[in-house]
């Protein structure tokens, strides 16, 4: 669930509510009569009500359209308002203009959502030399290093094709967290709309959460639906990850408090879903947040986003492996080379469960939540974080990635034109080849769906690459592997004779896309 996905602005340690009325006072006589909306200004920015003190502010710069207080708290309050930042801009700079020390430093975090670089880095510095600023020069440095990685990525822009989803999938409301399946056949997701179920709104005046999922037919996306009862119930209902098999989904819901909220999960049935059971106390806390987790191909483990106690600071990852009784252990953290000092969020596996994609404010992020990705070396460990570039990353929230099983094609949700839409990003720059093993699992006599599991092997090493779940409704299995090896292929399922098949695929030139479909049918062993 996304409370509040745009850019989060960093606190200044003095309150920016210290400009007391008598001090206004000095600065321009308030009337009596109205006295009484400045108190109520007061106290809604007082409270961080954005919405409220815009209002009662921009009443007042009607009448005092050069007070600098007036002028510093209707640009603060714009800033943290999704798709108004950019107009705190000019009351920023009247602020600025009469030496308010802390308009300088939002000014330059406006100039930069407003992709005005220079002016940014100038405002940063002015801030920097004042006398009675109040962060560190620590924090100063690391906004300067974020204005001029942008510039500098942003003028050597990776080769790839980003577009906005259309109306089919996008809505003139909140619509993110896509999720695409291996094949890139069905698009699930999150979105704020009027058809939510129960429709209700919130304090700010958005709809709930519910989860909608499209179909990808003839290269076009049908029109979004919601997912039915007992997936979307009248409350919160936010998409968080499917399993690459299909049969499992993980979904965010809030409490009756409507602050807090928890992870649960729901198994594929042949009717649908089933009813949704919260997930454990190694996943959920009763005291601290996880928004977000995704499955491991193998669903022999979780990664799950956290802000408990012993972590890097802000939200984190971390992974918990299913034990052989079933139970999962406890969780792990994963460590500095993933994690950073601020938010980390909104994790994903490829298909080969080899490369981790994830959302973080640090890292060297150009603004708000970027996405990277980090591999596995051949220890198993994650390697740095590799920040996927501009245009994938702009100075706005990006959060939110997953890709199909050939690593070609790519969706997130983004607030660069506004509203937290989702994107289609198609890789045009030249990646690592892969091929795609696809096929059904069968009882070679019935027919029917067999449970069961996949691994794939390299000959040479006898090193497991890759370990898929069938899909339990329709027997199809979907893996990734790299081309140019001798692989084995292993099936087993409880009750069935185990099956191995000797895989040799090569892929005649660089760039090459391949599918190789390979159905099984398991023999059932005898006496059962």
């Amino acid at each position: 669930m996304i409370k509040r996905t745009y850019i989060l602005l960093v606190a200044i340690t003095v309150s920016t509510c210290h400009l007391a009325a008598s001090g206004q006072d000095k600065e321009e006589k308030i009337k009596g009569k109205h006295r009484r909306i400045v108190e109520e200004a007061d106290f809604f920015y007082g409270l961080e009500d954005h919405y409220m003190s815009r209002e009662l502010y921009r009443e007042l710069i009607e009448l005092y359209p050069d007070n600098m207080q007036f002028n510093f708290r209707l640009g603060y309050s714009y800033l943290n308002i999704r798709n108004e930042e950019k107009m705190a801009i000019p009351y920023l700079e009247v602020s600025a203009r009469n030496e308010y020390t802390p308009a300088f430093y939002f000014l330059a975090e406006a100039y930069h959502l407003n992709e005005q670089f220079h002016k940014a880095l100038d405002a940063l510095d002015k801030y920097r030399n004042r006398p009675d600023k109040q962060l560190t020069h620590a924090r100063i440095d690391r906004v300067e290093e974020k204005i001029e990685t942008a510039m500098d990525m942003m003028g050597y822009p990776i080769e790839v094709e980003i577009k906005k989803l259309g109306d089919h999938i996008n809505s003139d409301h909140q619509d993110y967290a896509p999720n695409i399946d291996p094949e890139g056949e069905f698009l699930y997701y999150t979105s704020r709309r009027p058809e939510s179920t129960g429709g209700f709104r919130d304090p700010d005046g958005n709809y709930f959460e519910d989860i909608f999922v499209s179909k990808c037919v003839s290269d076009s996306w049908t029109a979004a639906e919601p997912l039915p009862r007992p997936i979307n119930n009248d409350g919160h209902d936010a998409n968080v990850n499917f399993a690459p098999s299909g049969n499992r989904m993980i979904i965010y819901r809030t409490h009756k408090n409507m602050i807090s909220g928890d992870l649960y999960i729901s198994d594929r049935v042949r009717e649908g879903w089933s009813e949704p059971q919260l997930m454990g106390s190694k996943v959920n806390t009763p005291n601290y947040n996880e928004p977000s987790a995704a499955f491991s191909p193998d669903e022999q483990e979780i990664y799950i986003v956290s802000d408990r106690p012993g972590g890097f600071g802000g939200k984190d990852i971390y992974v918990i492996r299913k034990l052989p009784t079933g139970e999962w252990a406890e969780p792990h953290n994963l460590g500095r080379e993933i994690n950073s000092p601020f938010d980390e969020d909104a994790p994903f596996l490829s298909l080969d469960g080899q490369t981790l994609y994830y959302a973080s404010m640090g890292n060297g992020s150009i603004g708000g939540y970027d996405i990277f990705r980090s591999s596995k070396d051949e220890l198993g460990e994650w390697d740095d974080p590799h920040h996927l570039g501009y245009p994938i990353n702009s100075v706005y929230d990006d959060i939110y990635f997953s890709l199909t099983a050939d690593a070609k094609r790519g969706f997130l949700s983004t607030s660069r034109e506004g509203n937290m839409d989702i994107y289609e990003v198609n890789m045009l720059y030249e990646t690592e080849d892969l091929v795609v093993i696809k096929g059904y699992v069968t009882d070679g006599e019935t027919k029917e769906v067999v449970k069961g599991r996949i691994s794939i092997t390299d000959r040479l090493t006898g090193q497991e690459m890759v370990s898929v779940i069938p899909n339990t409704v329709t027997g199809k299995y979907v893996a990734a592997i790299l081309p140019d090896k001798n692989y084995t292929l292993h099936v087993n399922a409880e009750g069935y004779e185990s099956q191995e098949k000797k895989v040799k695929i090569q892929v005649e030139e660089k760039g090459e896309f391949e599918v190789l479909e390979m159905d099984i049918q398991l023999t059932k062993v005898k006496g059962k």
